[in-house]
């Protein structure tokens, strides 16, 4: 219930303070939501591995565009993350949630250098930020019990390249692939708690810390009097 309110405040805020113009819009909202692959202690995050497995992200985005070809976005986040990894003859198992990753992003418009077209109905951009998330983990080994290490709390840095193709002069639809670093390496809740499962193989651990991929796909609306976004209007 916290994380709708959170959602309707944001979109709220984002209304009351969008600018206007005559021409284009500079504030847009948008949301996100896809496939999340962890790389962790108990996942290696390789598409060929017979280990690999999947959660699900979702979230909202707030942007406030200065030029054609950059723009400050608020970006938040929430959902889950899974990993499994096989040691010898044991099984291991991860499950975790996102509870809450809020960054901020720097997203330059790389449209211009792909395309002359004023009118284009595509862009591509990048973009790189920090954030900070909270997170629950529980993990467990073959059929015993889930050990879960709740409340993990980590610096992130955002990295992302993505598409846009504008569905209306309001309305755009995108898909993203993004990666997070984190500064910790207790996302999993792995690291300094396997010995409560009875389990010291140095094979499972490692000094890394813990990332993940996001894929995402969604929509962005534009606010204003304007025509359209400015992002989409050649300088």
């Amino acid at each position: 219930m916290k994380k709708f309110t959170l959602v309707i405040i944001i979109i709220s805020l984002a209304g009351s303070l969008y600018a206007q113009s005559n021409e284009t819009n500079t504030w847009s909202v948008g949301a996100h939501f896809g496939p999340t692959y962890f790389c962790g202690d108990l996942s290696e995050n390789a598409l060929n591995d017979s280990n690999f497995t999947a959660g699900f992200g979702y979230g909202l985005n707030v942007t406030k565009n200065f030029t054609h070809t950059f723009g400050l976005q608020a970006q938040f986040a929430f959902g889950t993350l899974n990993g499994n990894k096989a040691v010898g003859d044991n099984y291991f198992a991860y499950e975790g949630k996102i509870k809450y990753e809020v960054s901020l992003r720097g997203v330059v418009n790389f449209s211009d250098i792909f395309s002359k077209k004023k009118e284009s109905k595509f862009l591509v951009y990048a973009a790189a930020g920090i954030g900070w998330g909270g997170y629950d983990a529980k993990f467990k080994v073959n059929a015993a019990d889930w050990v879960e290490v709740n409340d993990n709390m980590a610096t992130l840095i955002p990295l992302a390249l993505g598409a846009k193709y504008k569905l209306s002069k309001r309305l755009d639809l995108h898909l993203e692939y993004g990666y997070r670093f984190t500064n910790s390496d207790m996302i999993d809740g792995v690291r300094e708690n396997l010995s409560s499962i009875g389990v010291t193989n140095p094979l499972i651990t490692s000094e890394n810390n813990d990332s993940y991929s996001y894929l995402n796909t969604g929509l962005t609306y534009h606010f204003g009097k304007g025509s359209q976004g400015i992002e989409w209007v050649a300088p």
